[in-house]
């Protein structure tokens, strides 16, 4: 929907609040109709998050992301692991990028004061909001993935052989992609947007043509908006953040205590192995290879025991 009109809860025409509005920056909130308005960060907090630490972390990441990307994508470094750290470095570079030309123009000028411009309304929803969070669940179940595979290929070593394998790392990161933006996918179909002329927030002698969002119809007859957003916001907690973090830490976990396992057994043998180099030291002390009483075969069985262990 276009053109300079604003719409109440049932879709009609009316006149215009400002509470209605989308605000450059801040918490979603729904009301209590249709609409979506945004409570605006106090600047003591913004300007500092948005302005400072965010380019800051932001080039931190691009450059430590770069180098594991040069590193890993040298063909002797290619393997099942290497391939999930490299898309997970791509994907977390990109959670960051994508809002960067939004933020510069927003925060590097007075905009950030006023209403979103009627033409940033989609740019302002889909690289702040939408792909970035699409980016950033692919890179939360690409390091639950990571986790999964580094339990086989420690505790399950021969099934690991078949299961992590390149091709099957690049086929679960495709199917984690996919899932990321089904899961996600509703965003981008739930609203419309007009454009409507208010008052300027900086400069009471100015207009601003700003943005109006009302409800999609499906949106409006599923339920009530909070309903939905209740129900999608717990998904996300759930599956986005709760699951995987329990599963890598259980993972995590049972790998600590089979390698603990495999550590008290490799001891056991180290003992054994001991033992049995002492026997020789002490035959061979008590003269027993000595003389012309040397049983060559007897030698030759204890050196091939031995050797034997050594292999092992």
């Amino acid at each position: 929907m276009t053109g300079n009109t604003s719409f109440d809860c049932d879709g009609t025409e009316s006149a215009t609040s400002a509470q209605y509005i989308t605000n450059v920056t801040g918490n979603v909130h729904v009301s209590d109709g249709n609409l979506l308005s945004i409570y605006p960060i106090p600047e003591r907090y913004s300007i500092p998050i948005y302005v400072y630490a965010s380019p800051i972390l932001l080039l931190m990441t691009i450059f430590s992301n770069t180098m594991v990307c040069v590193v890993l994508f040298k063909r002797h470094m290619r393997s099942p692991t290497h391939v999930l750290l490299t898309v997970m470095a791509i994907t977390d570079t990109l959670t960051g990028l994508f809002p960067v030309p939004v933020m510069a123009y927003f925060f590097g000028t007075e905009k950030v004061k006023d209403f979103v411009q009627y033409g940033w309304c989609f740019a302002y929803d889909y690289l702040t909001m939408y792909i970035p969070t699409i980016f950033h669940t692919a890179s939360i179940w690409l390091t639950m993935a990571l986790a999964v595979q580094r339990y086989i290929c420690v505790c399950y070593p021969f099934k690991a052989r078949t299961w992590c394998t390149i091709t099957n790392a690049i086929r679960g990161t495709v199917i984690i992609y996919v899932m990321a933006v089904l899961s996600h996918i509703c965003r981008f179909f739930e609203k419309d947007i007009s454009s409507v002329v208010l008052p300027s927030l900086v400069n009471e002698n100015e207009t601003i043509t700003a943005c109006f969002i009302i409800w999609k119809p499906w949106l409006r007859d599923f339920a009530h908006v909070s309903l939905y957003y209740n129900i999608y916001f717990s998904f996300r907690v759930l599956f986005v953040h709760i699951v995987p973090c329990v599963s890598s830490v259980v993972l995590n976990a049972l790998l600590l205590n089979n390698m603990r396992q495999a550590s008290k057994r490799g001891d056991a043998v180290s003992e054994r192995e001991q033992d049995v180099r002492i026997c020789a030291e002490d035959a061979t002390q008590n003269g027993i290879f000595q003389g012309k009483e040397k049983d060559g075969t007897t030698f030759y069985l204890l050196e091939a025991t031995l050797g034997k262990i050594d292999y092992r």
